[in-house]
């Protein structure tokens, strides 16, 4: 009874290590081009991809980073919000900076300046966490509110979701 059971469990790890290393479909390899050339609509099908499991395995904070992404880049859609409202902080964490590495890849890429910093604001974010986030110390965020008078009124306007520039 040991044998058999060993057996299978060799058989269940040779499978799935086979679908780790399995080669990414061609139609996400493709997307995967456009969207790390900056292609905001790219980006936000490559997102949605890994929200929803289309041919590549759920990834919330791959999905949250490319969604981001497109975002930034002017294509806009419900499903940032969706997924910022369902992410755990580990999640959150890991998708800021898988973000914070596709800027600066696609700023290499792309040769032009480093797109400026910017934050998703999430659930139970406020000003002062954000500036210990970027700044480590929370006394800079009238920096953070200065730089986004455009969207913020005070220090308690803060919308999920929004986009705000980090100088």
């Amino acid at each position: 009874m040991f044998l058999p059971a060993r057996t299978t469990l060799l058989l269940l790890l040779t499978v799935a290590f086979s679908r780790l290393v399995a080669a990414e479909p061609a139609e996400i390899t493709s997307l995967r081009a456009k969207a790390e050339k900056g292609n905001a609509i790219a980006q936000y099908n490559l997102g949605l991809a890994y929200t929803d499991g289309q041919l590549l395995p759920v990834d919330i904070p791959e999905a949250f980073a490319w969604l981001s992404l497109a975002s930034e880049n002017g294509s806009t859609g419900k499903e940032l919000n969706t997924v910022l409202g369902n992410m755990t902080d580990a999640q959150l964490a890991t998708g800021r900076e898988r973000l914070e590495n596709y800027r600066a890849m696609i700023a290499a890429k792309s040769k032009a300046a480093p797109a400026p910093r910017t934050h998703v604001v999430a659930p139970g974010d406020t000003l002062g966490k954000i500036s210990r986030l970027y700044y480590g110390t929370a006394n800079r965020w009238p920096e953070i509110l200065a730089a986004n008078s455009d969207v913020l009124r005070d220090e308690r306007s803060l919308v999920v979701g929004r986009i705000l520039k980090i100088p």
